[in-house]
């Protein structure tokens, strides 16, 4: 039973491992690293001045103003927390973060205890582009002040 289709098989078992070690070695290069190499993108370079790369680089919020009155943020985080960017090697290797749209946080809390989550485009220079989706999820977690709470408490 084992030698039927042997050759089938060991086609999948060499393929499972190209794969698996393509993966391994793609994941190795972390997004903050300044040392790390921008990539030809895989599929169909172009040549001469108009080569494109790829580079993957963290993705941070853009926060506008203090949490409603009696409010504090407490965690911020975006979804996904890291793109690949596309364009030209001297665009990327100067980009080591991209930010998304601002988010004014007394428009989107408005008092407003927990999570909120906001969807936002990510803000790119005019040479440079994103593999995937520009738009990013932002979650922003919020909880009352310790002061705020015990004010009503206090009145009472």
């Amino acid at each position: 039973m084992l030698h039927r289709n042997l050759g089938f098989k060991l086609l999948a078992l060499a393929l499972a491992v190209v794969l698996w070690f393509y993966l391994i070695v793609r994941e190795e290069i972390a997004p903050s690293d300044e040392n790390a190499p921008v990539a030809a993108v895989q599929g169909y370079p172009l040549l001469g001045e108009d080569a494109q790369y790829a580079r993957a680089v963290p993705v941070l919020p853009q926060i506008e103003g203090p949490p409603p009155e009696g409010f504090q943020l407490v965690s911020v985080w975006t979804q996904p927390t890291v793109v690949a960017l596309v364009g030209g090697e001297h665009q990327l290797r100067r980009m080591e973060v991209v930010y998304t749209e601002s988010i004014n946080l007394q428009e989107v809390l408005q008092e407003v205890e927990g999570e909120v989550e906001v969807l936002r485009l990510l803000v790119l220079p005019d040479a440079v582009s994103v593999l995937g989706d520009l738009r990013v999820l932002v979650m922003l977690r919020v909880e009352p002040l310790a002061d705020a709470v015990a004010a009503p408490e206090e009145r009472g």
